[in-house]
């Protein structure tokens, strides 16, 4: 079973959750992987794009597999990748147990399934926790590991630090949709790390962890009744506890900030999590998921270079109708591939009736809603619920900025999927906004 191989941050739904058959990106991902285990290097580099032909020669793709595997002691087993459509790449991924820990390979092919990035994920043990990390010499500000998520889910995460002694205000980052690393991870951009730098550089402290849905992905194909308290709620409000229990931040300044899925929930996260201060919702949809994902994929198929097919919009448009018409009936421990997107009906079901902008009006806490004008994910209707659901509520601050993607980075024109493809970095003024906002609340 895959979760969430689509986005409501990012469109990565697409025909690409389901099986691919034939020679196509699953089956080079495969034989790429084949060749990695085997030490045919010649033969996995001859699957490579022009850009890794020259960044990664077999010489160094040799010598960085085996880096890893014998770091922990050898392959031991390969899971079948799981693959998604991010843009116009596929994404293989792979858990791998070692002889000592379980760790993860993502594979990136492009449109023509050939090899165009290799990434190997940070290992865990095989009771579930987490190594410590051998941190890198830092060249920006101070970050130090620290462990968090809620009972039985570990999670890594990094508090990053301003200069100074302390205790510090700190804003908890939270994800969107899909298995994001603690960067939140989109092609050659990290949002969250422009985040936890920038606010550094403003005298905020950030803290940052890995999705559940990433660090634990197999053990969550495995449960049946999965919801967004079990993929986002439950592990932000146990950041904030974390966070309030450390030494350097300030525990009763310590704030949430959610990006798309992330802000949807934070009413949610609220109520888990009484002892925040405030809260920052960047792109948070107000409307069902349904609703959303049609009005995302209707929006992607009419662009001139879309990446979806006629074919793949129908059949996306029909799962979204399916999601739609589940009942309490439906058994979440339905055959996967039966189930809207290969998510089980309780995650669904659970969201059935959840209006976050009726919601938030019971939040009694500073909040602080932004939006980008040319957001095509998550559009001006839901910004204008927020601001509507706010407008009498005291400390509550909106803003919209014209020229700014989901991502709230700067551009120009009509908004695309391939515009992620491009590096960039969060605006500046969307960093002064949020540093200010914290800076109001935690008076």
């Amino acid at each position: 079973m895959r979760f969430l191989c689509w986005g409501v941050g990012l469109l990565m739904l697409s025909a690409g959750c389901t099986e691919d058959k034939g020679g196509g990106p699953k089956q080079v991902a495969e034989s790429f992987m084949a060749d990695l285990q085997a030490g045919e290097w010649a033969q996995a580099a001859a699957r490579y794009d022009e850009k890794m032909a020259q960044a990664m020669p077999p010489a160094q793709l040799q010598k960085a597999f085996e880096t890893v595997t014998q770091k922990h002691g050898g392959i031991v087993k390969v899971s079948p990748p799981s693959m998604t459509l991010q843009d116009k790449n596929w994404v293989a991924e792979y858990e791998v147990e070692y002889a000592d820990a379980i760790g993860g390979i993502r594979v990136v092919l492009d449109g023509q399934s050939r090899v165009s990035g290799l990434w190997f994920d940070a290992a865990r043990n095989k009771d579930g926790s987490v190594p410590p990390p051998v941190e890198a010499p830092q060249t920006g500000p101070r970050q130090v590991a620290l462990e968090t998520g809620a009972e039985g889910w570990p999670l890594p995460g990094k508090l990053t630090l301003p200069d100074g002694d302390g205790p510090f205000a700190c804003v908890v980052l939270v994800h969107g949709s899909g298995p994001h690393d603690m960067d939140e991870t989109i092609g050659p951009n990290k949002p969250f790390w422009d985040l936890a730098k920038g606010l550094a550089a403003r005298g905020i402290a950030t803290y940052r962890y890995d999705k559940r849905t990433k660090a634990h992905a197999q053990k969550l194909a495995a449960k049946l009744d999965f919801t967004v308290d079990d993929e986002t709620v439950a592990d932000a409000a146990a950041a904030v506890r974390t966070c309030a229990s450390d030494e350097r931040v300030a525990k009763d300044k310590v704030f949430v900030l959610g990006h798309s899925l992330g802000g949807m929930l934070i009413p949610r996260i609220a109520q888990a999590a009484p002892d925040a201060r405030g809260f920052v919702i960047l792109a948070g949809t107000t409307r069902p998921l349904a609703e959303v994902i049609v009005e995302q994929v209707s929006y992607v198929a009419s662009l001139k270079d879309s990446p979806l097919t006629p074919a793949q919009k129908a059949e996306l448009i029909a799962q979204a109708d399916e999601v739609k018409a589940l009942t309490p009936a439906d058994k979440a421990g339905a055959e996967p591939g039966k189930l809207p997107f290969g998510i089980p009906a309780s995650y669904w079901l659970d969201l059935r009736g959840y209006d976050p902008a009726e919601a938030i009006k019971a939040v009694d806490k500073p909040v602080f809603a932004l939006q980008g004008g040319r957001d095509y994910q998550v559009t001006d209707e839901d910004f204008k619920r927020w601001q509507a659901a706010l407008a009498k509520k005291k400390g509550a601050m909106f803003k919209r900025y014209e020229n700014l993607n989901h991502l709230f980075a700067e551009g120009q024109g009509k908004s695309t999927p391939a515009e992620y493809e491009q590096p960039t970095s969060i605006s500046t003024v969307v960093l002064d906004d949020i540093a200010a906002f914290v800076k109001r609340a935690a008076r």
